[in-house]
């Protein structure tokens, strides 16, 4: 982004957006009936997804309306990084609070992956552990290493795409 497209964003989402988190995930919404400008926001940015949008009654009425939302944790980190200085004071609070919450997920991810890690190699280098005898969940998928198992913390395997896929069917 050049520096009259960040300055564009900028007044886009401190006039029009929210930052912060649902559902403890971070997330940058901007939701209006200007479908151009939505559409201008993504394609300027090249991050976010678009979505019809239909508010309640209480709200702005039945006019249809696009919403775009960003909710990858780097993607939000380095816009709000990008567009801070032109923010206002309240919302650049907020951004630092939304960046500074992320640096701390993304610190409880890398000990998270760490501690993976060591259970790995602990667990597959005996031979004799029961889990590991086995190199496939019941759905035949690899169970050999932390791309497609993990482990509790009493040890017990799991594969890491059937929780993906129960996910994406409960989640429709």
């Amino acid at each position: 982004m050049n520096l009259v497209e960040i300055g564009w964003v900028a007044g886009i989402i401190e006039g029009e957006g929210s930052m912060g988190f649902a559902r403890k995930q971070p997330n940058i919404v901007v939701s209006m009936c200007d479908f151009d400008t939505i559409e201008r926001l993504q394609t300027i940015t090249g991050i976010g997804k678009i979505y019809d949008f239909t508010p309640s009654e209480t709200q702005l009425g039945d006019k249809p309306m696009k919403r775009w939302h960003v909710g990858a944790a780097n993607d939000i980190a380095h816009l709000l990084c990008s567009i801070v200085p032109l923010l206002s004071e309240r919302r650049r609070l907020a951004a630092a609070e939304v960046i500074e919450r992320i640096l701390e997920m993304q610190k409880e991810h890398r000990e998270y992956i760490a501690n993976q890690t060591e259970l790995m190699s602990k667990f597959s280098s005996n031979r004799n552990y029961g889990p590991l005898k086995k190199k496939t969940c019941f759905k035949g998928h690899d169970q050999t290493s932390l791309e497609h198992a993990y482990f509790t913390p009493s040890g017990e395997r799991h594969c890491r795409t059937c929780k993906l896929e129960r996910q994406k069917e409960r989640n429709g």
